[in-house]
């Protein structure tokens, strides 16, 4: 795969990212409603959900995560354009 090649495969990669996380959205919004509802009908899936909750990271971390990866193919898209256009 040429340079050009492989550069108009990421931007169409990147053009397709955001309607499928558009789409993830609104599938997630909807799940958490049913989920929430399912939760307060069975107690004992309140239980497991709350242990999973205690068990899990307590400082929020993963939004961070989240965002360093963003900011990094972000960077990787911006430099791959100011080499392949200088």
């Amino acid at each position: 795969m040429t340079g050009s090649a492989m550069f108009d495969a990421m931007i169409y990669a990147s053009f397709a990212c955001f309607p499928l996380l558009m789409l993830a959205t609104v599938v997630i919004f909807f799940a958490k409603k049913r989920g929430s509802a399912f939760l307060q009908a069975n107690p004992s899936a309140r239980r497991v959900y709350d242990r999973i909750v205690a068990a899990g990271p307590k400082e929020g971390w993963s939004g961070y995560v989240i965002l360093a990866l963003v900011l990094l193919w972000l960077a990787i898209m911006a430099g791959w354009i100011l080499v392949l256009a200088g």
